[in-house]
């Protein structure tokens, strides 16, 4: 099952079901010299046994 979760109001609780898909949108504050390389993302407040990591190619 998918379904477009990008109208989740801050705060809200995202639930998924084992083999479902959602999309969101995840928002970063970063200083204007900053050079993001990687973002990782954890659920749970970090405490998920599982992480996601993303490499950010270079503009």
């Amino acid at each position: 099952m998918w379904r477009d979760l990008t109208g989740l109001e801050d705060g809200e609780a995202l639930a998924a079901a084992p083999g479902d898909s959602v999309l969101g949108v995840i928002t970063f504050e970063v200083l204007a010299d900053s050079r993001i390389a990687k973002v990782q993302f954890a659920m749970s407040s970090g405490f998920a046994g599982d992480t996601g990591q993303w490499n950010v190619p270079a503009r």
